[in-house]
């Protein structure tokens, strides 16, 4: 729609003060998340009245047809209410389906904060208040990250000198360089992740779907970010 890519980048290129890249990508999505209600509010405006008086000139058009035949201008007329009616009704089918994703977050969010309830909770049960030793009963935390270091030193033993290894040349196993598993993401990686998602799902809890990062002139890239 017009005006969708400029609202998105005006917003996008705004200056953040943050340094964190998380924290200056928050910044941005949620600029644009805002940028976007008001461009919605003023290009399309309410969904609901539109799409009412859309269908409501299309059946009056409808029934004078039964009486008399349309002129073209009618006809024209009634042909583009139907195709911004349709419009209409896949705009507001989006913005249901994004809602209910939305709704279905915040539920996610409340039964979160019932784990984290009962995971303390658990936490608290399984504590272990006091440990008693030959020296007597350990209650500070470093009192008994002592006991216990003491207990199973001397279930376990300690280091010895060792004689022999294996020769690890001689079994000729192939070399690996697991290097690059220490490496930052890079751009075409991350692109790939989000492009690979189904069209309507979005990769975080700020609603963003694969459409708006697609539609809105590619994948913001990390640098952009940060």
């Amino acid at each position: 729609m017009h005006g969708f890519k400029e609202t998105v980048s005006k917003a996008w290129t705004k200056n953040v003060q943050a340094t964190d890249p998380i924290r200056r990508a928050h910044i941005k999505l949620s600029r644009a998340a805002k940028a976007l209600k008001r461009w919605q509010r003023d290009c399309v405006g309410d969904l609901r009245t539109q799409i009412s008086t859309a269908k409501e000139i299309i059946w009056c058009l409808d029934q004078a047809e039964e009486a008399s035949p349309l002129s073209d201008g009618e006809r024209t007329l009634r042909s583009q209410l139907k195709s911004s009616y349709l419009g209409l009704l896949a705009i507001q089918k989006i913005k249901l389906r994004q809602r209910s994703r939305l709704t279905w977050i915040r539920l996610g969010d409340a039964n979160l904060k019932l784990f984290h309830a009962r995971a303390n909770g658990r936490r608290r049960k399984v504590h272990i208040q006091t440990l008693t030793s030959v020296s007597g009963a350990a209650i500070t935390k470093e009192d008994k990250e002592e006991v216990l270091l003491t207990h199973f030193k001397g279930i376990l033993g300690t280091k010895a000198a060792r004689h022999l290894s294996l020769h690890w040349e001689g079994l000729h196993y192939p070399a690996h360089d697991f290097s690059e598993l220490d490496a930052p993401f890079g751009d075409d990686e991350i692109k790939d992740v989000v492009f690979s998602l189904p069209y309507m799902k979005a990769p975080g809890p700020d609603g963003f779907i694969r459409a708006f990062f697609k539609s809105s002139g590619g994948m913001r890239k990390p640098h952009q970010l940060g």
